[in-house]
């Protein structure tokens, strides 16, 4: 993909991305909720936007960044374990919970490893391939582990008002639940996605 196609890109993601957000925000479930849960992906955007110039990503990143984030925001906006259509299939199909969050942790693994490829590919940091993807599993699993303790500090000081932002449904397994798919979601980027993400990367590289 050019400069310019990568450009338009970015920016039709970024518009796309201000519409979902301002759905998300109208009539939030629980607006410290929303905070929690959409401020990280604000974050990321921001620092992002400010870094293009010097550092232009994959289109295939930008794409799924963008999926992550609605991802995030839809989950801000009726809480995790509240979102209608994975409540009427946890109900459908005789499920404990509603799986929502689960899908989120699986692109909490599938983004940073794409980061983290990427960054050491593109600029030399580490040229050994086999190398790159278990560094980016490494650091997915950081990544995911530190979010479970950032839970955990929230329940330890807010305890049962936290209830919403941690959204373990009562499984005492929560948080390995979410790390195993966010290593699952690391797996998929480094074996499933690895072609598509290589050729992208040699383009830029050019």
């Amino acid at each position: 993909m050019s400069e310019t196609a990568n450009r338009r890109l970015v920016l039709t993601l970024l518009l796309l991305l201000a519409a979902v957000l301002l759905w998300s925000v109208i009539d939030a479930n629980r607006y410290y909720i929303w905070f929690a849960e959409a401020m990280p992906a604000l974050a990321i955007v921001a620092i992002l936007i400010i870094t293009y110039k010097r550092f232009k990503f994959s289109s295939l990143f930008y794409v799924l960044l963008f999926v992550s984030f609605v991802w995030m925001l839809i989950g801000a906006h009726y809480t995790y374990e509240r979102v209608p259509l994975f409540n009427w299939i946890r109900d459908e199909f005789g499920q404990n919970r509603n799986h929502f969050d689960r899908i989120g942790h699986y692109f909490q693994g599938i983004i940073p490893a794409l980061a983290v490829k990427e960054l050491a590919w593109r600029l030399n940091l580490i040229p050994h391939r086999n190398v790159r993807a278990i560094v980016a599993l490494s650091f997915t699993l950081a990544v995911s582990g530190f979010y479970e303790i950032v839970e955990f500090l929230a329940y330890l000081a807010f305890g049962g008002e936290a209830d919403d932002f941690l959204g373990h449904q009562g499984d005492e397994w929560d948080a390995q639940w979410d790390m195993i798919w966010a290593f699952c979601g690391g797996l998929t980027s480094i074996l499933l996605l690895d072609k598509l993400h290589d050729k992208q990367i040699r383009k830029l590289n050019r």
